[in-house]
């Protein structure tokens, strides 16, 4: 398990790509665990996930979270508050032992240059709850 008090930005170093982010079957990620405490998010930023694939197996808590991806797969449960409630990706795939859940209403838009390939949900998607 990875517990992160504050929000967290993920960029790579110079002349380096980042290619995936996973959490793994059974593990735990929590981005601004002092947000989640509190009741109020650390940043008015919050983390950024800016990978080409994000994979979610286990559980992420991402707090107040920029999502920008092509392809999203959801086979564990994904809890956060979303930046400006959008996320962009190209494909999502929540299967059906996966869950997303968003506390507001949700914008859901393709990233930059790209279009939305896919949409599909054997699982549980809940948006303003």
């Amino acid at each position: 398990s990875l517990t992160l008090v504050k929000p967290a930005i993920f960029s790579p170093y110079a002349g380096a790509a980042l290619s995936s982010f996973t959490v793994a079957s059974g593990a735990k990620v929590v981005f601004d665990s002092a947000g989640y405490s509190s009741g109020s998010w650390t940043y008015p930023t919050g983390s950024l996930l800016n990978f080409p694939s994000i994979t979610v197996g286990g559980l992420l808590q991402g707090g107040l979270l920029s999502v920008n991806t092509t392809s999203l797969t959801v086979s564990g449960n994904l809890s956060c508050e979303a930046q400006d409630h959008t996320i962009a990706f190209a494909a999502l795939n929540v299967s059906s032992s996966g869950s997303i859940v968003h506390n507001y209403p949700l914008t859901m838009i393709a990233p930059a240059g790209q279009t939305c390939s896919s949409f599909t949900v054997g699982g549980t998607v809940k948006l303003d709850q």
